[in-house]
């Protein structure tokens, strides 16, 4: 990508923001512009992307990417839906799946709230997985990734939301 943008910048045949030129050109006319570490990051990481991933990108910011998140999908259904819940990776401190499932414990804040009927992790969880479990019409898959598999299991059977959920032993067995 970093040759592509570079050559047609070089060439006239695009005019950048001012960042972007300072990022493409650093003694050019915009040498005045303070380009941040994490700006400088991202873009290096933008510009070592291979000019195939480019029409991938353009899909998701026109809205045309099958891929959304959780809060994205808020009022539209699809065919077929795939939920990940993975707290590790998440971002979001309000949301907490594991809470939701049992397989972390509350925070003293949780209990304070719960206690005193106000809105929890737990309820704003719930509330966000009915989001995005709600958007099938036809097939659901739920995949959730857990430090301990085998508690994971135990939590969802206990609360009645697998019957009989497989381990990685029973997908390889078959």
């Amino acid at each position: 990508m970093g040759k592509v943008l570079r050559h047609a910048y070089q060439k006239g045949l695009i005019e950048p923001v001012p960042l972007l030129a300072r990022y493409l050109d650093p003694d050019g006319t915009h040498s005045d512009q303070v380009l941040g570490e994490k700006t400088r990051e991202v873009l290096d990481a933008f510009m070592a992307c291979d000019v195939d991933e480019l029409d991938g990108y353009l899909r998701y910011v026109r809205r045309e990417s099958p891929y959304s998140t959780q809060h994205g999908t808020k009022g539209a259904e699809f065919p077929n839906v795939i939920v990940l819940i993975d707290d590790s990776e998440g971002t979001l401190p309000a949301h907490s799946y594991d809470k939701l499932l049992g397989l972390a414990e509350l925070s003293d804040t949780d209990r304070r709230n719960k206690a005193s009927g106000k809105d929890t992790t737990v309820d704003r969880s719930r509330r966000l997985l009915y989001v995005c479990v709600s958007r099938a019409r036809n097939e659901l898959a739920v995949v959730l990734y857990a430090v301990d598999v085998d508690a994971a299991i135990l939590s969802l059977k206990a609360a009645g939301l697998a019957d009989q959920p497989l381990t990685m032993d029973d997908l390889s067995a078959t």
